[in-house]
């Protein structure tokens, strides 16, 4: 049996990095694309920090294409997909990506978590890494939202899993998609 893939995406704050901890507690594997980004920092003796972050993204992106972080983590995934039946995929931004893995993948479900914007900036300020204050955040939801497709990422997303409760409401919706993405 193929595994099947849930591909994660949402806004800052919207809560992938809580669902990945809810999958991770569940045993299923879960590559985050954004570590590239933390191992290019490391590279380059970059302190973490918005501004570094979006520098490093945009460099990797300008030298290596739209599809980078995607390329960077298709040979992990085709890995885990010889142990696991299922294998998360934290943070894809866009279309393009979608496009690597589909080309990879067959059994591929998108996760689309949102939440307001109030309860991701909230989320976002009080964070114990990379906190983002109010203006920060302002500027990565308009750094996202005009840099990447998420808009339409969210239109091909077979789930949206609206995270503006408590955590243990928020795993319950979490199981529940789990074991219907998997009918």
């Amino acid at each position: 049996m193929e595994s099947l893939v849930l591909i994660l995406i949402g806004l800052p704050g919207s809560g992938k990095s809580t669902a990945s901890s809810f999958f991770t507690s569940q045993n299923i594997p879960v590559i985050r694309m954004g570590e590239l980004t933390f191992i290019e920092l490391e590279k380059k003796k970059l302190k973490i920090s918005f501004e570094n972050e979006k520098y490093v993204k945009e460099e990797l992106r300008k030298l290596y294409g739209k599809k980078v972080y995607a390329q960077r983590v298709i040979g992990r995934i085709k890995d885990l997909a010889f142990e696991s039946k299922v294998i998360v995929i934290e943070g894809m931004k866009s279309k393009d990506e979608l496009d690597i893995f589909r080309s990879y993948f067959r059994n591929i479900k998108i996760f689309f978590v949102d939440s307001d914007k109030k309860n991701r900036y909230k989320r976002l300020e009080e964070r114990k890494f990379r906190p983002l204050n109010n203006k920060q955040a302002q500027e990565r939801d308009k750094y996202e939202t005009n840099t990447f497709s998420l808009e339409t990422l969210r239109q091909e997303a077979d789930y949206v899993i609206e995270n503006n409760e408590n955590k243990a409401k928020f795993y319950i919706k979490l199981k529940d998609v789990l074991e219907l993405s998997q009918e």
